[in-house]
C-alpha cells in the first residue's frame, strides 16, 4: 500500500519553561535527542497541549456546550438538596428530582438545547408550582417568608441557567481557555521563563501561520498564574488528536490514574489537579481495547496486522486489557501453551511494546493523530531498542506522525538505519538540545549532521574508557 507524505508544521517557541528558543517540524518522524534536563520532554508536552487544545477541547476537556451542560448539572444539583431542606412537599421533591435526571441524560448526549427547550420550561413549572403552594399554604412546618424564599430560589437558578445558555462563547474563547486548562494540568501553570519578559509559540504551515500565543507571568496575582493571548488563523490543524507515552509503568497503575482527579473539580477554580490529563487520556484510550472493525477489516489495513504480527514475535505473546479482571495482561505463550501474566508481574520492557500494540490494534493511531514517546529507551535493552525503533519506523512509513525524544545512541542510530532502510529518510528530522552557559537550552535541526549527537552522548563513555 503507498502512503502520501505527511502534512507536517513548524514549531516556534521561545522562552518555554528551560527553553529559550527552538524551531522545530513535526508531521513525519520528529526526534529530538540530547542530554537530561534540556527541555525535550517539554516540547513533547507542549505539542501534546497545542493539539488537545485546538482539535479536542469539547470532547476531551469538556469545554464549549458540556462546560455548560456541567455547570447547569451542578446548579439544579444544588437547587434540589436546597429544595429537600426547605419542604417535605412530595410533589415539589418529584419535579425538581425529575429536572435533575432529565439533565444528567442531557449532559451524556451534550444537548444544550434540550435543556433550553425542555428543561427550563419544566423549571418555571416548578417555581408557579411553588408559588401555588404558597397560596394555599398547606404545609404548616414552612412559613410562608420560607415558601416565598424558595420560589425566589428556584426563579433565580432560572435565570441563571438562562444565562449561561445564553452565554456568548467564540471558538477563540473555548480554546483560550482549553489552552490553560491543559497547561495548569501539564505544566502547573508553570510555562513561562521565570527570567523573561514574555514567552511565544507559534504554528506554521509552511509560510502561513496557524497559531500564535504569547504569554507573561501574571506577577499581580498572588497566586500562580499566566497571561495568555491568542491569535488563530481560520485553516484548521490537520491533526485531531494526541496522545503522550511518558513511562510503561502506566499499566499496573492505572487503577490510580484512572480515580484521580486531573482539572479540578471545575477546571482551575475549586480543585488541584493530582495527576497530568496525559496519563489519563493514554489509559483511556488503552482500556478501550480491540477494535472490532479496526480487526474485521485487517485486509484493507495490512499494516495494522503485520505490525502486531511483528510485536508478538518481539514479545512472544500479546498485551491486552481484560474487561473481566479490570486489569492489563500479559498473554505469554509457553511451548504452545497460554501463560496469562497480570500487569504488576509484566516486565517494563514488555509493557513498552504492549503499549505500542494495544494503541494499534484499537485503531487509535492513524495520519490526524500525533503519537509522542518520552525517552521510550529508559526501560529496554539495547537490542530491544533496535527493534523499537524499527517498530516506530514502520508507523511513520504507514502514516503515523510521531514525536519522539531520546538520550539513547543505540535508539537514535537504530531510527537512522531503519528509515533509510524503509525509505522514508525524507519524513525525519534530527534536532539536538543542548544549554549553554545561561543553563538556557537551544533546540537545534542537526538532521544533516548526526555526529553532533553521537558526539554529545559519548562523551560520559569517554570518561570512564
Amino acid at each position: 500500500m503507498d502512503y502520501e507524505m505527511p502534512i507536517t508544521y513548524t514549531l516556534e517557541i521561545e522562552n518555554i519553561g528551560i527553553i529559550k528558543n527552538a524551531c522545530i517540524e513535526f508531521g513525519g518522524l520528529t526526534v529530538i535527542a540530547g542530554e537530561n534536563d534540556t527541555g525535550k520532554s517539554t516540547v513533547g508536552k507542549l505539542i501534546f497541549s497545542l493539539i488537545k487544545s485546538l482539535s479536542r477541547y469539547e470532547e476531551d476537556l469538556e469545554l464549549g456546550d458540556k462546560e455548560k451542560l456541567r455547570i447547569i448539572y451542578d446548579i439544579i444539583t444544588r437547587l434540589y438538596f436546597i429544595l429537600r431542606k426547605k419542604t417535605n412537599n412530595v410533589e415539589i421533591i418529584k419535579r425538581v428530582r425529575d429536572i435533575r435526571e432529565e439533565t444528567q441524560h442531557a449532559v451524556i448526549k451534550c444537548d444544550l438545547d434540550y435543556v433550553k427547550y425542555n428543561i427550563l420550561p419544566k423549571m418555571e413549572e416548578l417555581c408557579n408550582l411553588s408559588k401555588e403552594y404558597l397560596d394555599g399554604n398547606n404545609n404548616e412546618n414552612i412559613s410562608p417568608e420560607e415558601i416565598a424564599h424558595m420560589s425566589m430560589i428556584i426563579a433565580y437558578n432560572i435565570g441563571k441557567i438562562k444565562s449561561i445558555i445564553d452565554e456568548p462563547e467564540n471558538k477563540l474563547d473555548i480554546i483560550k481557555k482549553a489552552f490553560k486548562r491543559m497547561i495548569y494540568s501539564e505544566f502547573d501553570l508553570d510555562i513561562c521563563n521565570k527570567f523573561s519578559n514574555g514567552s511565544s509559540i507559534r504554528i506554521l504551515y509552511g509560510k502561513n501561520e496557524i497559531l500564535n500565543i504569547s504569554m507573561k507571568n501574571n506577577k499581580n496575582n498572588r497566586d500562580k498564574d499566566v497571561d495568555i493571548s491568542i491569535t488563530l488563523n481560520e485553516d484548521e490543524l490537520f491533526y485531531k488528536d494526541a496522545i503522550y507515552i511518558e513511562s510503561p509503568i502506566i499499566l499496573h497503575i492505572h487503577h490510580a490514574i484512572k480515580y484521580s482527579d486531573t482539572f479540578g473539580l471545575s477546571g482551575l477554580i475549586y480543585g488541584r489537579r493530582t495527576v497530568p490529563f496525559h496519563l489519563k487520556d493514554l489509559i483511556k484510550k488503552l482500556e478501550i481495547g480491540r477494535n472490532i472493525e479496526i480487526i474485521e477489516d485487517f485486509e484493507k489495513d495490512n499494516w495494522i496486522y503485520n505490525l502486531n504480527k511483528d510485536i508478538i514475535s518481539i514479545i512472544n505473546g500479546e498485551v491486552i486489557y481484560s474487561n473481566e479482571s479490570s486489569d492489563f495482561e500479559y498473554v505469554k505463550r509457553v511451548k504452545d501453551k497460554k501463560c496469562i501474566i497480570k500487569s504488576i508481574n509484566i516486565a517494563t520492557g514488555i509493557k513498552s511494546f504492549g503499549i505500542l500494540q494495544m494503541l494499534i490494534n484499537s485503531g487509535y493511531l492513524n495520519d490526524k493523530t500525533i503519537l509522542i514517546i518520552d525517552e521510550p529507551e529508559v526501560h529496554l535493552h539495547p537490542e530491544w531498542q533496535l527493534k523499537y525503533a524499527h517498530v516506530i519506523v514502520k508507523l511513520v512509513k504507514y502514516g503515523i506522525p510521531v514525536v519522539i525524544s531520546s538520550h539513547s545512541p543505540y535508539m537514535i542510530q537504530a531510527l537512522r538505519y531503519y528509515a533509510m532502510k524503509e525509505e522514508i529518510d525524507d519524513r525525519i528530522k534530527f534536532y539536538l538540545s543542548e544549554k549553554d552557559d545561561d543553563e538556557l537550552v537551544y533546540i537545534k535541526d542537526v538532521t544533516d549532521d548526526l555526529n553532533q549527537i553521537f558526539t554529545k552522548l559519548a562523551k560520559p563513555l569517554g570518561k570512564v574508557m
